[in-house]
């Protein structure tokens, strides 16, 4: 019984922590022009200790120390220590338990433990997907397993995936196409329809990993009232009737709109949740946020949302002031260090 208990504290233990170390990104601290982490809130997680950081990508960022690269987890965990080039690491994470790093321009995969799996003996390696990888040396190819064991004899001139499929291409006047499988390969199917399929080289899973972050609502533009909604993604029923200006896209439940006071005098900035609810107006400084001197933002990541404030001074110039946005409209930084967080992709080479 007691085994149990503890088994249970740990799930749960497990699931707190998770949440609270999902919700974090980098920060620079202005005076020391050093990283760190803090979460939505504005509390720091991670002490500004290093020289540079990336966004929190799937579960992990890279962080420098002394001119070199590792990476660590929510937690300030270093699952990799700072010894390896910038371009070094694949850009999925831990794609089925195992990152694709070079070392000395040569790449092996590493498990979440930091243990080296599959050694540093290729040019080129992608993620894993469905457990297969492809990889490159001496300018040849071929397929690997999860454990670095090939699955062909052979070795190919070059790659393509099709559909989620593996594909090695032998060269010749026609090129013949076999089909990759975790059982062995085979003479591909469809030679002329493969032939011509444009070259594709990225592993499928990298396809499902941005299609899973496809947000359920959708922009819905009305045409009669030139105002925006939102619509259900896969059925296309209005959920949120049209009635703003401009809007973002939906992350964790929240996205940022511009819509028109009553009178239709002035806009407003305003926080909305996915049923259409005001949760927050913005300081009106930023009701002219969506103007002629600035892009249209992307929504909020991990909770937070950069906004540009620009004044027009006296002498006609334009004063830009970057602020860092909760959901809540609290301003977590201001000034250029808000401009210095990095979401998406960052540092991907």
């Amino acid at each position: 019984m007691k085994s149990k208990t503890k088994k249970i504290f740990l799930i749960l233990a497990l699931f707190v922590n998770f949440f609270n170390t999902a919700a974090q990104t980098v920060y620079c601290n202005p005076e020391t022009k050093l990283f760190g982490v803090i979460n939505r809130s504005g509390k720091i997680i991670i002490k500004p200790t290093f020289s540079n950081m990336t966004a929190f990508q799937y579960g992990i960022s890279r962080f420098e120390e002394n001119g070199k690269w590792g990476i660590m987890d929510t937690s300030g965990r270093k699952i990799l220590p700072a010894k390896f080039e910038m371009c070094a690491f694949n850009r999925l994470g831990f794609n089925e338990g195992l990152i694709s790093v070079s070392l000395d321009s040569k790449f092996g995969y590493y498990n979440y433990a930091g243990k080296l799996v599959i050694p540093h003996i290729y040019d080129l390696t992608t993620d894993f997907c469905s457990g297969i990888a492809w990889v490159q040396k001496d300018e040849k190819y071929n397929f690997i397993d999860l454990n670095g064991e090939y699955i062909s004899e052979r070795w190919f001139d070059d790659v393509k995936i099709v559909d989620g499929v593996n594909y090695g291409i032998v060269a010749g006047f026609d090129e013949t196409y076999y089909r990759i499988e975790s059982s062995g390969i085979a003479l591909a199917k469809d030679q002329d329809f493969l032939r011509n399929y444009g070259t594709y080289y990225i592993s499928y899973c990298d396809n499902r990993v941005s299609n899973s972050l496809e947000t359920e609502l959708t922009a819905h533009y009305d045409k009669v009232s030139n105002l925006y909604g939102y619509k259900n993604f896969e059925n296309n029923n209005v959920i949120i009737s049209p009635q703003f200006l401009r809007i973002t896209y939906f992350s964790e439940g929240f996205a940022l709109a511009m819509m028109t006071n009553k009178e239709k005098t002035d806009t407003n900035l305003v926080i909305i949740n996915e049923k259409g609810t005001i949760e927050t107006i913005m300081d009106r400084k930023f009701s002219r946020y969506w103007n002629d001197w600035n892009p249209e933002p992307e929504g909020f990541n991990d909770g937070l949302i950069t906004l540009d404030f620009n004044e027009i001074l006296e002498d006609k110039s334009v004063k830009r002031t970057s602020y860092l946005i909760n959901t809540k409209g609290k301003i977590i930084i201001e000034g250029w260090e808000a401009e210095r967080i990095s979401f998406g992709e960052s540092g991907d080479c």
